[in-house]
């Protein structure tokens, strides 16, 4: 699966989404920090990515835009980083285990 990690996601998350045979792009510590939501969504439709994102106000906006022109959405995963373990990249055994 190919994933696109938002930015206040750490490097981590993707080198480990990479570790178990994933092709993951992370925003934190590459040229894409600093990206609008608007930029990140387009470069993970046109690459085929899911977003994983924490910024549901903004990437749902985009969402909503394209159902409404009838254009075929981005996939966007909402996960809210407080849910997942403390100094973890994510909650490997339940949140990898579903995607893989």
């Amino acid at each position: 699966m190919k994933w696109l990690i938002e930015e206040m996601y750490p490097p981590s998350t993707a080198a480990e989404l990479g570790r178990l045979g994933h092709d993951a792009v992370g925003v934190a510590g590459s040229a894409l920090v600093g990206s609008s939501a608007d930029e990140l969504y387009e470069l993970a439709a046109a690459e085929g990515r899911v977003v994983v994102a924490e910024n549901y106000s903004d990437f749902s906006s985009l969402l909503t835009r394209d159902v409404e022109h009838g254009s075929a959405p981005c996939v966007v995963a909402f996960v809210r980083k407080a849910a997942l373990p403390a100094g973890s990249a994510f909650a490997a055994c339940v949140w990898v285990e579903r995607f893989s």
